[in-house]
């Protein structure tokens, strides 16, 4: 069963973990003196007409299916139990990641191309300029000053700056008020870190380039196993 890597194997938790336990990937030099009289060299020639020093049938149960895994593949046990592991868990990491960045695409693509939000973004720009003095006049401004909207008042302390420009936009621009609806992911995605989403990301593609790439450098006779 687990060199067939069947489905209830590889379906539970508790044995896969300890398949991958470090004793069973990195065998100790007394265990390996203890095993090799029973084992076969499956990387060498002619490994069919091998003939094993001891009969196997001598081990306890445990010490022949630990002569038949881990042994006796220890050349890519350690690479095989990665990528039979990866099988359980890539397809729900990649959804998890794709989603994000489905999201983020889907955020970033409304507020680009959404005409009422460039206007009132441009109406913003235009108030700021008035304000200003005629030598500092600015071609456009950061995403993060829009939170000062909502700081700067008026002289008599009872209306925001956030406060005119709604105004302005419901009064004389009523057709810029959809802006709001071009927007609306955002409140979905404001949580979405994308450094960290980058990394883990990039972390995910590594991990499998890796498992590949360890796979492919493993020397060993025969058929490739299924993982």
């Amino acid at each position: 069963m687990i060199i067939q890597c069947d489905s209830d194997i590889l379906d539970n938790i508790v044995v896969m973990d300890f398949l991958q336990k470090d004793d069973l990937c990195n065998i100790p030099d007394n265990t390996v003196k203890q095993m090799v009289p029973y084992s076969k060299d499956w990387t060498g020639p002619d490994v069919k007409s091998q003939n094993r020093e001891l009969d196997p049938s001598e081990l306890t149960r445990q010490d022949q299916l630990y002569l038949y895994t881990a042994f006796e593949l220890h050349h890519y046990w350690k690479s095989r139990m990665r990528a039979l592991a990866l099988t359980r868990s890539f397809e729900q990491e990649y959804e998890e990641i794709h989603e994000k960045i489905r999201q983020v695409v889907t955020v970033s693509e409304s507020l680009r191309d959404s005409v009422s939000l460039m206007n009132v973004l441009g109406l913003i720009l235009d108030i700021g300029n008035y304000m200003n003095d005629a030598n500092k006049q600015a071609r456009g401004f950061k995403l993060s000053s829009l939170a000062r909207l909502g700081m700067v008042k008026d002289d008599k302390n009872q209306s925001t700056l956030a406060d005119l420009v709604e105004r302005i936009v419901r009064n004389q621009y009523p057709e810029w008020e959809s802006f709001a609806d071009d927007i609306n992911g955002v409140m979905t995605v404001q949580k979405i870190n994308i450094e960290q989403l980058q990394a883990d990301a990039k972390k995910y593609i590594d991990n499998i380039r890796n498992i590949q790439m360890s796979l492919d450098s493993a020397h060993y006779e025969g058929c490739q196993k299924k993982i």
